[in-house]
This record gives structure tokens, sequence and C-alpha cells, in this order.
């Protein structure tokens, strides 16, 4: 998996985010002590105690994170993003050297986008139970590895 160029092929692999595998991987190129997992929840947590934890990790000076009501990076509806994914086959980049037709100027599908952003989205959770099946295992290795309990969280995110 890591050796081939499926980072760059357009389609999606769950194989990408076996954390456990990819831990391992970066362990044996860098050294134990210079690769580190850091729990996102812990950052939603304590934002100041994550910035202690990374700046000693890497042996910086500590820093002040950011104001945690300040929203940076906002994102689209998940239908918005899907269509964007589908404009992304009609232009030519480094992951898509051949598009299907060459369309140029896409503007014109704004409103069409307008309209899927009020739509409702199905349920997902019958796929969601069958993703977190297929990561339970890798999961459970990356405790063992980092001490993070990724598995038990996602149950606790079910309720």
């Amino acid at each position: 998996m890591l050796s081939d160029q499926m980072w760059k092929m357009q389609c999606f692999r769950l194989e990408a985010y076996l954390y456990d595998i990819l831990l391992e991987h970066y362990r044996s190129l860098f050294g134990t002590e210079s690769v580190r997992f850091f729990d996102f929840a812990a950052l939603k947590a304590s934002p100041t105690e994550f910035a202690k934890q990374v700046s000693e990790f890497m042996n910086i000076d500590q820093f002040a994170p950011q104001d945690p009501t300040r929203h940076v990076n906002p994102t689209l509806p998940s239908h918005v993003v899907a269509g964007l994914r589908l404009l992304n086959n009609f232009r030519m980049s480094e992951l898509n050297r051949y598009p299907c037709i060459r369309v140029p100027g896409v503007h014109f599908l704004a409103p069409v986008f307008g309209m899927l952003a009020r739509k409702k989205l199905a349920d997902c959770r019958p796929q969601l139970s069958q993703i977190q099946g297929y990561f339970a295992s890798s999961n459970l290795r990356l405790r063992e590895l980092t001490g993070i309990d990724f598995l038990g969280r996602t149950e606790r995110n079910r309720r």
C-alpha cells in the first residue's frame, strides 16, 4: 500500500486509513522517538495543554493556541463537496491528466449547487457501522502502539 501510487488515484480506499500500518511505517523510517500520534479530542478538550505536549515533543518553545471560538476554515456541506468531486472529472490536474470532457469555465453550474445545498442527506448509519467494523482491529492495534483509545471514543460518539 505505501509503496504504490495509490495516493494519486481518483478513488477512495479504506486501506489508506489503517493508521497502525502508517505509524509503523513512519517509525521504521524516522525512529520510534521521532513519531508520535496526538489525540484530536485532547486538542478540543484543552488547547493549551495540547500545545504544551506538541511543543515538548518537538523540543521548541511553547506556543499559545489560537482562540478556539474563532472559526478559521469553514467547510462546505458534504453534498456540495460531492458535486465538486464530480466536476473534478472535467478538469485537467495532476490527479486527472485525461479529463472526460474539457469544460472551460464551469461557473455556470453555481445555481445547481445552490439547490443541492438545501437538500437533505440520506441516513448513513448502516455504512458507519460497517466502516467502524472494518477499522476495529486497526484501532485496537493503534491503541496498543499509542495508548489512544480511538475505538472506545467511537463507541461513545455513537450513543
